[in-house]
């Protein structure tokens, strides 16, 4: 008899202890995972701003590289425009100066198609730019001969102004289309490089996205791991704690009895009064210690 009531008061206790430090153990592990998929949350939402910030940065940077793409045609549009036009200014000049050298050599102006007057009925005044044509005589005195030969000069010298205008006009333009198309090429060659750094950009937030990604996605890989070990541990912890119905009976009904205020009814309680044991145990010995010191 004095052996049994030993073996259960030794069993009573120990199984107590054993308790005791379980409970221990599942609330530090418990609080760890909690502790540790509370950081994989926050490191959860920081890695999707992340992306998402990238996301947006590259959207804007798109948008730049569209419009700088746009810019781009319209300039070589432009210059497209202007080197046809270029070369018609410059075919156009080239025929004015050719008809120059013809009347510099001694053509007469009506063997020359000028293309810059209509023939006239009837002659024009002096310097009116239009050759004057005049019917030969020869019988006609030398007051008539020198008349001609002054409306002749005068006619021909309005002709020269006319090509002098136009070849001047023509120049201006062609000065004018030149300018345009430097600084278009200017402009298309500073856009052709900030294409080349947005371009360069993109690339470098298209890598940095998809590694922001990889990181995410590595990151709910592990909360998702840590979430399927905790729910296996919860899962035991509630199966374990299944009482038996005859068990649950002695339990409850001790409680009601006289003094089982001081009997702990819960496992918090439980773990406080064990916690409190072992600290005024250690303070003990701590005493214990300093006095024989």
């Amino acid at each position: 008899m004095e052996n049994d009531s030993s073996e259960i008061f030794n069993k009573n206790r120990e199984i107590r202890e054993q308790s005791a430090r379980s409970a221990r153990e599942f609330v530090r592990v418990v609080e760890t995972f909690n502790k540790v998929l509370g950081f994989k949350e926050q490191k959860r939402f920081s890695h999707r701003g992340r992306v998402e910030w990238a996301l947006d940065k590259l959207k804007k940077n798109q948008k730049q590289l569209d419009t700088i793409n746009n810019n781009i045609e319209i300039y070589n549009a432009n210059m497209d425009k202007l080197s046809t036009s270029l070369q018609s200014v410059e075919e156009k000049e080239k025929k004015f100066k050719e008809k120059f050298e013809l009347l510099l050599e001694g053509a007469h102006p009506e063997e020359v198609q000028l293309g810059i007057v209509e023939a006239e009925p009837e002659p024009e005044d002096k310097n009116s730019g239009k050759v004057v044509s005049l019917p030969l005589a020869g019988n006609q005195s030398r007051e008539a001969l020198m008349e001609r030969r002054n409306k002749y000069l005068q006619s021909l010298s309005g002709v020269f102004k006319r090509l002098e205008g136009e070849l001047q006009s023509i120049e201006k333009m062609r000065l004018e289309m030149e300018k345009a198309h430097v600084d278009i090429s200017a402009k298309n060659d500073e856009a052709l490089e900030k294409k080349e750094i947005l371009e360069s950009n993109r690339d470098q937030m298209l890598e940095e996205i998809k590694s922001l990604e990889k990181d995410l996605e590595g990151s709910i890989e592990e909360e998702r791991i840590l979430i399927s070990d905790l729910e296996k541990i919860v899962r035991a912890a509630n199966a374990s704690l299944e009482i038996q119905e005859g068990v649950d009976h002695i339990l409850f009904s001790q409680l009601d009895q006289p003094g089982a205020e001081d009997v702990p009814r819960s496992l918090d309680e439980h773990l406080e009064n064990s916690s409190q044991t072992e600290t005024d145990s250690t303070e003990e010995g701590e005493d214990q210690n300093l006095a024989s010191g």
